[in-house]
């Protein structure tokens, strides 16, 4: 009996200190997320304009999916065979994480990122999605 009281005791304990992490975790994440897409950072800083333009030079890089024959995808990808896991995550960090972080990142007022929330975008992004999901995924 007072085993397992020790443990509801103990569950409670782990419950309700998982609730105090969760809004500090909450915290955390929206932080980094408006890091990443530049919500709330100082453009004036030359760093932070670097990394803007870094960012959207890759991203607009990224919009050359030419390599890629989204309706004729081919197999799917092996990933016990090195050329498959190069190109999955070439076509993963080279392409898809880089356009959307091209579709989210607001950017300065003086000199705001034109592709910012463009509907064009957002679906290629989806187009890139499907492809990665349904086609080339077992």
């Amino acid at each position: 009996m007072l085993t397992r009281s020790y443990l509801t005791l103990l569950l409670l304990v782990i419950i309700s200190s998982g609730y105090g992490q969760q809004a500090a975790i909450n915290t955390l994440s929206t932080q980094y997320r408006n890091w990443l897409t530049g919500e709330g950072v100082d453009y004036s800083r030359s760093e932070i304009n670097q990394r803007y333009t870094r960012f959207l030079l890759s991203g607009n890089n990224a919009r050359d999916l030419s390599a890629y024959d989204f309706s004729h995808p081919g197999p799917a990808w092996d990933f016990t065979v090195a050329a498959d896991q190069r190109a999955y995550y070439a076509f993963v960090e080279q392409k898809l994480i880089r356009l959307v972080f091209l579709y989210q990142l607001k950017g300065p007022a003086a000199n705001p990122n034109p592709a910012f929330h463009r509907t064009t975008l957002r679906d290629t992004i989806l187009q890139v999605f499907n492809y990665r999901y349904t086609s080339r995924w077992e």
